[in-house]
Formats: C-alpha cells, structure tokens, sequence
C-alpha cells in the first residue's frame, strides 16, 4: 500500500468518518478530484478493506494458515475447508488485558468501549451483516477460560469438523 502499518492501523476495521467520507464523495464527483485522487494514494477504509480481502483469500488458497479478524470469516465463509472461531471477552478482561499491554487505564476503558462498536459499525457497512452473526462462526469462545484452555478447545473442534 506503500505507507507505513501505523496509518493501516489507524483505519483497518473502522469506517471512516464522516468527513473523510463526504470528502471522498466530493473528490469522485469533481472533475479535478477524479484526476488526482489515484495520485494521491489515499490509505482508508476501502483500500484497506480490497487488499484485506486478497490477502486473506490468497492466504487461504495456499493452505493451513491462522487468520486474525480483517473480516476473514466473511470473506471465507463458503469456503469448506475453513474454520471460524470467534473470541470474545468480558469488558473487565478487556481492560485489564489492555492495562497489561501498557495503556492507561482511561485509554484501556475507551478502547474496551469502542474497539466492538467500530467493528460492528465497519462488517455492517462493508458486509451487510450485524456483527457477530453467530452462524458464520463453528465456534464461539469466551476468553476468560484462559489462553491455553482457548487453544486446546479451538484444537479439539478442528480435529472433530
């Protein structure tokens, strides 16, 4: 994408705001803006969400491979051979996991609070879907069980599919 993976952090599995996305209505709509937008290089949502997509379904082709979020189990979802899990957390787990990676606890509640809205607001506009809709997941797993039980559960319903 020819940027740095900060700003792909920075809008990965969000939707634009508002006004970027009245900003981009109005470059695609004007003559000038039409022209100059493919120079710009505009790194956003869109963009990101188009190479998500080819990367995850390129990595997918090539064989056994874990793929974390990017919309994975919607673009995968009719594929046979893949196997969706979803893991969730209590909001406290949340927290106390983000405190643990070094933010503050103000920061670790803003994020515990957005981070699923985003999401939701994000796989609703580029997929059409409420997120987390259950019948696109084999397995749901509540987190607070610990890291290990989590992988030997996901281990077990992969050796049983």
């Amino acid at each position: 994408m020819d940027c740095d993976s900060r700003t792909v952090e920075e809008h990965e599995e969000r939707r634009d705001s508002l006004s970027y996305r009245l900003f981009k209505a109005f470059m695609r709509g004007s003559f000038e803006g039409s022209l100059n937008a493919p120079r710009l290089k505009m790194v956003d949502a869109d963009c990101i969400r188009e190479i998500a997509q080819a990367v995850v379904t390129a990595a997918a082709k090539e064989g056994s491979s874990v793929i974390v979020g990017r919309g994975s189990a919607y673009y995968l979802r009719d594929r046979p051979d893949a196997f969706h899990v979803f893991i969730y957390a209590p909001f406290e787990d949340k927290v106390r996991r983000l405190r643990a990676m070094g933010k503050s606890e103000e920061d670790a509640v803003h994020l515990a609070e957005t981070v699923d809205r985003d999401r939701s607001a994000y796989i609703r506009q580029y997929f059409g879907i409420e997120w987390p809709k259950r019948h696109f997941f084999h397995l749901m797993i509540n987190s607070k069980m610990g890291d290990e039980m989590a992988v030997r559960t996901i281990l077990n319903g992969i050796k049983s599919q």
